[in-house]
């Protein structure tokens, strides 16, 4: 699921570039200058060894400086040392990768996350600049055709802006993504999705029929497809992969008690969406993210009749998701056209939405219609939200 920026394993916003030094850096943003494109700058395994967190950070600030907008992530590489994460801790560091021990690794990633640092557990295919005959050339070919994770972003030529593959549709800011209620009656229900279309740009669609048999998830399903199909919306299933995979749908979305992210992946394939409900949980989005994850969903925000919230989750949450991942984020529970912009101001990229379109006291079409007018009228400002932070 494409948000601004849809991310497979390894979670990455552009190609990546190891340098050894400062010259070699430059060269890499010079390239991506040239070509209108951004990168991700990438130390040498072993240079926060010799060099440390804070050599490794001042260069960074320096090329992203002298060469604005191709930069997209500064990752110091600390392998299996958790030491030199320590010290990364320590520096103006943005993000870090360290593929120790998962239980240290787990408490390391929470660690930064209170430093507003990001933690990646693998960098994918890398261009290592010190190794080519040529680094110039390689850095061009590099970015224009360097082989890329799956829904990886790649940049837009003329402008550098971060764009994906369509994914989850390719609509711009916050999006909605609808989910069903836990009944439904098929046909009155199928007039209402078609209202709700009729309204204006939806991502998503979950189906989560609660309680229904198999048989009725089939026929929903088959029902309200070809609807989602026709208006360029992903089609998922809640909870079920197997079933997903047999009707056809775009993906599955994943509580915490139900199929894990990677078996999810492999029994659903690499073009699968997957989201993975994180209630109010850092850590749990970090590894949702970790284990592949196309979106993670916090909530509730509000109090809701959808369904019992075991959590309750605050804007400042969006606000930390939206500045430290680029893994997608969904808030969920109670969410409604008259209280949802403090959740678009935190920066968040989907609204998940039941209640507030299904009985909306103007209908369907009406309630789409002021989730986008609340949309375009508020401002992306994190930093308002995380004022509320602890």
């Amino acid at each position: 699921m494409n948000a601004p920026g849809r991310a497979g394993p390894p979670i990455l916003p552009a190609p990546v570039i190891r340098v050894r030094g400062l010259e070699e850096a430059r060269l890499a943003a010079a390239a991506a200058a040239g070509l209108g494109k951004a990168f991700c700058l990438a130390s040498q395994e072993a240079a926060s060894a010799y060099a440390g967190a804070g050599w490794f950070a001042r260069m960074a600030a320096t090329v992203a400086a002298e060469y604005p907008g191709t930069v997209a992530l500064a990752i110091l590489d600390c392998g299996d040392r958790a030491g030199d994460v320590m010290a990364g801790l320590a520096e103006p560091v943005t993000a870090m990768r360290y593929d120790g021990p998962p239980a240290v690794a787990s408490k390391l990633r929470a660690m930064a996350g209170e430093a507003g640092i990001r933690m990646v557990a693998e960098l994918g295919p890398c261009l290592d600049l010190s190794r080519q005959a040529d680094p110039v050339a390689a850095c061009r070919a590099w970015l224009d055709e360097a082989p890329r994770v799956p829904g990886s972003a790649t940049p837009a030529p003329d402008t550098g802006v971060m764009t994906d593959e369509p994914y989850m549709g390719d609509f711009p800011g916050c999006q909605l993504y609808l989910v069903t209620p836990p009944a439904i009656d098929l046909e009155p229900f199928a007039d209402a999705l078609q209202r709700a279309l009729d309204g204006g740009a939806v991502a998503a669609l979950q189906l989560r029929l609660k309680g229904s048999d198999d048989d009725s998830v089939r026929r929903a399903a088959a029902r309200l497809l070809p609807l989602c199909r026709g208006h360029d919306v992903v089609f998922l299933l809640n909870d079920r992969p197997d079933l997903a995979v047999e009707m056809g749908a775009d993906g599955v979305h994943l509580g915490q008690d139900d199929t894990p992210a990677r078996e999810a992946r492999r029994m659903m394939g690499a073009d699968a969406v997957i989201g993975v409900t994180c209630h109010n949980s850092r850590d749990l989005a970090f590894q949702a993210a970790e284990d592949g994850a196309d979106y993670v969903a916090f909530g509730a925000f509000f109090p809701t009749r959808t369904k019992e919230a075991k959590t309750r989750a605050e804007p400042w949450l969006i606000a930390w998701w939206h500045e430290v991942a680029t893994v997608p984020q969904v808030a969920i529970g109670g969410i409604t056209a008259a209280n949802c912009a403090p959740l678009v101001a935190a920066g968040v990229d989907f609204l998940a939405v039941s209640g507030g379109v299904w009985n909306h006291s103007e209908g369907p079409t009406r309630a789409v219609q002021a989730f986008h007018t609340v949309i375009a009228r508020t401002p992306v400002d994190p930093s308002v939200a995380r004022e509320g932070a602890s």
